[in-house]
């Protein structure tokens, strides 16, 4: 009996927190070494990304990829990080303050 191929997660879907991309990827049977060869990263700056001290901020370069790829930031191609009032608010963020 043939069974039938599974769809293969390339990114987390956007936003997800921490916490919470380390949860998604338990709960769908990824692997860190599978995303970051599916995205051309090392596995090490996807393991950085996703430890509870937060070592890397995924500001620029490689650790910015991984965010996105995990869901951390908004991929700037997308329609809705171009307009910032789509993007989802912090609690407790000033009225001015961009989330």
């Amino acid at each position: 009996m043939k069974t039938k191929p599974t769809a293969v997660i390339t990114r987390l879907p956007y936003p997800q927190t921490v916490q919470s991309a380390r949860t998604f990827i338990l709960a769908h049977g990824l692997s860190i070494s599978q995303l970051a060869r599916a995205n051309g990263l090392n596995r090490l700056v996807l393991q950085d990304m996703l430890r509870p001290n937060g070592q890397l901020k995924g500001t620029r370069g490689h650790a910015h990829l991984a965010a996105i790829v995990l869901g951390l930031k908004p991929d700037p191609s997308m329609a809705e990080a171009a307009d910032p009032a789509k993007l989802p608010r912090r609690k407790n963020a000033a009225v001015g303050a961009l989330a």
